[in-house]
């Protein structure tokens, strides 16, 4: 019978700060740690195959795609142990992080469980964008993002799974290059399983470092959240809703000031703004930095326009495409 818990981590183009991330899991009580290594640039596989040879434990699997899902898969195609959990490149683990999700997972039978993320920065931008990915002014009422109960819950990031299940199930979609954690959560869910939120054990999780890199992860969030709300036929939620709602607005109020009415775009502007002040304020009062404070808008603006932008991205581009689909279909 398995036995113990495989680390499962898909890693690409990570460079030196992969080496804490390592050192933190190989810390960790859990049978291997399979590290799937995307194409890169940066030393990111010599340094696996670094720790590879000083660790038994750890071993290196391409990931010649590069995605994701793939990376996953391999690695789950691999795990000798009874569960697997998802840790990535940028996230730091603390000491016994997996021995708690393992204790939590027996305590409460879940199917799955995560952890909160703490997300944090290292320098005035990051640290901006962490705040407002850790706020529901910036990211709504994601409760492992923003803190919460421990509970059951829809989704969590970086689940602990049992292995079995998994294989079941046929692991991560590898057609969908964001959104595999809700994808796979949403079938673990329709199977009869249960997906648990330990709000006691914390990851810290080191988001983009620039305005330009976050609005293309969200952006691919946007885009491939509606995919997997299709594929299911759920409906959004309103956190996810907000932000397509919000790009409809501004380019409403931006058409109709064009003729001459401004009071919409007004009145558009100031009750984002007060939004934003809202945002500054929470971040000034837990930071103490007024830098960071400020920077936390914009980060915040990116995080609602690249979200929205890929959301209606996709439910035009798969509306146009639905009916030549249907009209392809053999009778």
């Amino acid at each position: 019978m398995r036995s113990g818990v495989s680390v499962i981590m898909p890693v690409r183009q990570e460079g030196a700060g992969l080496r804490a991330v390592l050192r933190a899991v190989q810390d960790q009580e859990c049978l291997e740690v399979l590290v799937a290594v995307g194409p890169s640039t940066d030393g990111t596989e010599e340094l696996v195959a670094a720790v590879a040879r000083e660790d038994p434990r750890v071993r290196l699997l391409p990931n010649p795609e590069g995605i994701v899902s793939t990376g996953l898969n391999r690695a789950i195609r691999e795990a000798r142990g009874g569960r697997v959990v998802r840790i990535d490149g940028h996230c730091l683990v603390p000491k016994g992080y997996v021995a708690s999700l393992l204790a939590t997972a027996e305590r409460t039978g879940a199917s799955c469980v995560g952890p909160q993320l703490r997300t944090v920065g290292r320098g005035p931008v990051q640290q901006g964008i962490a705040s407002a990915m850790s706020s529901p002014f910036g990211v709504g009422a994601a409760r492992f993002r923003t803190g919460g109960a421990s509970g059951y819950v829809d989704t969590v990031a970086f689940g602990l799974y049992e292995t079995a299940r998994l294989r079941l199930l046929g692991g991560f979609r590898e057609d969908l290059v964001r959104n595999q954690d809700d994808e796979l959560n949403a079938r673990l869910r329709r199977s009869g399983g249960t997906i648990y939120l330990d709000a006691g054990v914390t990851v810290d999780y080191f988001p983009r470092a620039s305005l330009v890199g976050l609005f293309r992860q969200y952006y691919e969030y946007g885009y491939w959240r509606t995919v997997t709300a299709r594929l299911h036929g759920d409906a959004l939620r309103p956190r996810q809703l907000v932000p397509g709602a919000f790009v409809a607005a501004v380019a409403v109020t931006v058409a109709v000031g064009a003729t001459g009415r401004t009071a919409p775009l007004g009145a558009l502007g100031g009750c984002y703004g007060a939004v934003l002040l809202l945002l500054v304020g929470q971040t000034q009062r837990r930071t103490r930095s007024p830098a960071v404070a400020l920077l936390s808008a914009p980060a915040a603006v990116v995080l609602h326009l690249s979200y929205g932008l890929g959301l209606w991205r996709s439910l035009l581009r798969w509306s146009i495409l639905a009916p030549a689909r249907r009209s392809e279909s053999p009778a």
